[in-house]
Order: structure tokens, then C-alpha cells, then sequence
């Protein structure tokens, strides 16, 4: 479409869909979804929030085993994913715990799923322990807490 020298086009913007104008003149408007997708569609028309859920009471080396949730804000028609990674912290891999990376995928209507980290019970006595799962590149969301803090003790 070209735009005649005494033509003017409207634009509607609807806040709600969180989008803000960052540069406009005669003739261009540019408009970013700040919320990570390029333009929101029926169905994609709100973008769902990535939150990473602390995991700090009641995990126990002898376990084996913790789990970590990691959640939307509200469920989504469309799928969203995340990718996921284990951070070092007070407890190291390998001698504390499994490294491990993985990708979370949400169905339509899911707000919720668990990563599931191998922990290796060494026996000995060093408090409480604590490590990081950390989000990154989300498709079809947006992250909003992106670390979640993991503890455990002996």
C-alpha cells in the first residue's frame, strides 16, 4: 500500500494487548509487542507469563530427586515454550546434583509443568545446599521471573 500526499490512514491500538508506540511520523507507525511476540492474533491475543517457582522447603538429599514448577499466569490457546538450565550455586555438579537443560513445552490450557533434577546423596553433612534453574527463550510468552532458586540439605 502506498500512501498518497494528502492521504491519511488510522491506527487503533489497544493497550490491553501491550504493545507500545516507539517511533512515529507522517507516514510510519512502528508498533513493538514488548511482551515478546511480534503481533498478537486471535489466537495469540494474550500473552502468557513464564514464571520459574522457587523450590526452598522440605527437599532432602536422600531423596534423590526435586522438583521444580514452572508455570503460566493464565492458560494460553496456543502452545508456549520455555527452554530451562541448571546454575550452579552452593551445590555443584556433579558431586551435588545432575546437570541438566531441557526445553518445557505447554499444551493449550496447561498453566502448569515440573522439571524433575536428580540430586546425588553424598552422606555428608553440609547444611543447606542450593542451585538455580534459569529460563530463557520463551516462544509464544513472555519470561517475567526467569531463576528459580533451589535448595535442599542433608
Amino acid at each position: 500500500m502506498e500512501l498518497g500526499a494528502n492521504e491519511s490512514y488510522g491506527v487503533d491500538v489497544n493497550m490491553d494487548q501491550n504493545l507500545v508506540v516507539i517511533g512515529t511520523n507522517k507516514v510510519v507507525v512502528v508498533l513493538i509487542d514488548i511482551r515478546g511476540l511480534s503481533a498478537p492474533t486471535v489466537q495469540n491475543a494474550y500473552i502468557p507469563e513464564i514464571s520459574a517457582i522457587d523450590s526452598t522447603s522440605g527437599n532432602n538429599e536422600a531423596d534423590g530427586s526435586l522438583d521444580v514448577t514452572v508455570s503460566l499466569d493464565k492458560a494460553s490457546t496456543a502452545p508456549v515454550s520455555v527452554d530451562w538450565t541448571t546454575v550452579d550455586g552452593t551445590a555443584t555438579a556433579p558431586s551435588d546434583y545432575t546437570t541438566s537443560t531441557g526445553s518445557l513445552t505447554f499444551a493449550p490450557g496447561e498453566i502448569s509443568k515440573t522439571i524433575s533434577i536428580s540430586i546425588v546423596n553424598d552422606g555428608t553433612g553440609e547444611g543447606l545446599e542450593s542451585f538455580d534453574i534459569a529460563l530463557s527463550s520463551p516462544d509464544h510468552g513472555v519470561i517475567v521471573k526467569e531463576v528459580a532458586n533451589v535448595s535442599f540439605s542433608n
